[in-house]
């Protein structure tokens, strides 16, 4: 069986913005040798479903937000353009490939929550 991949986030003290206590640099790792702060796992259903609290049932264009999204990760686009807004959209294929989870509340986030 396959390990997991994982990002692991490591406090750097020098580095904080807006009130948080560390700015994150980050890295892949294997989960079993991971000694630092925090460790992130990538959702088992991350490219087809963003975190509901993100994009909800009720949200105006959802499918067509969907849609887009599927096109752009099809074409291994970094964004698509939100329908609503006109805004620039990161992929979920997008950001799991930086490794890390930033703490934007990113629509797509492909990591677990954490609590």
């Amino acid at each position: 069986m396959a390990r997991p991949r994982v990002a692991v986030r490591e406090c750097d003290p020098h580095h904080s913005r807006r009130g948080h206590t560390s700015q994150l640099r980050s890295r892949v790792k294997d989960p079993l040798t991971a000694t630092l702060d925090w460790v992130v796992m990538l959702r088992p259903d991350y490219i087809e479903c963003p975190l509901p609290g993100r994009l909800t049932e009720r949200f105006p264009l959802r499918d067509e937000v969907l849609s887009r999204h599927r096109e752009a990760v099809a074409k291994h686009q970094p964004t698509y353009r939100d329908p609503l807004s006109g805004y620039s959209v990161f992929t979920a294929a997008f950001l799991a490939g930086r490794g890390y989870c930033c703490a934007s509340g990113c629509r797509h986030c492909p990591y677990e929550p954490m609590r």
